[in-house]
């Protein structure tokens, strides 16, 4: 799909704020792999900005967990990573990327900002593992 139909898919966002909450769980490889996980991710977008912060309880401690943005709602394990432009590059500033490092007791927290405003659509915050990047956990994150 071309970046014109996709913008046409799912209309820019005109303005403002909007702020949109979700709530972490595990996924189907989180739950096999024995993770408990739970948390409130917070979703700001604004005119000219994107900003995601996740608070997260029942990881590994002291690990380095990657989270992304992603195009899909978690019944779709949340898709492939959410791109502003849709042929453009794989990392930031072109993806929303957060960077998770837990405590000895596997709690974490992660915020980050890119540059423009995320389009309407159904949403995520997904979790890779830290060992093979498996998706283990995601949070709805609906706009428009």
């Amino acid at each position: 799909m071309t970046a014109a139909a996709l913008t046409a898919a799912a209309p820019a966002f005109a303005g403002g704020t909007d702020v949109v909450k979700g709530k972490l769980s595990a996924l189907a490889a989180g739950v096999d792999r024995g993770y408990e996980i739970s948390g409130p991710v917070r979703l700001q977008r604004r005119a000219d900005s994107t900003t995601v912060r996740l608070n997260v309880r029942g990881l590994q401690g002291r690990t380095t967990y990657m989270a992304h943005l992603h195009e899909a709602p978690c019944e779709q394990s949340g898709g492939g990573h959410y791109q502003d432009d849709p042929e453009g590059g794989t990392t930031p500033p072109n993806e929303l990327w957060l960077t998770i490092e837990t405590n000895p007791s596997g709690n974490g927290h992660a915020g980050s900002t890119e540059h423009w405003a995320v389009r309407d659509g159904d949403r995520s915050v997904v979790i890779h593992d830290a060992e093979d990047g498996a998706k283990i956990a995601c949070a709805d994150l609906p706009l428009g």
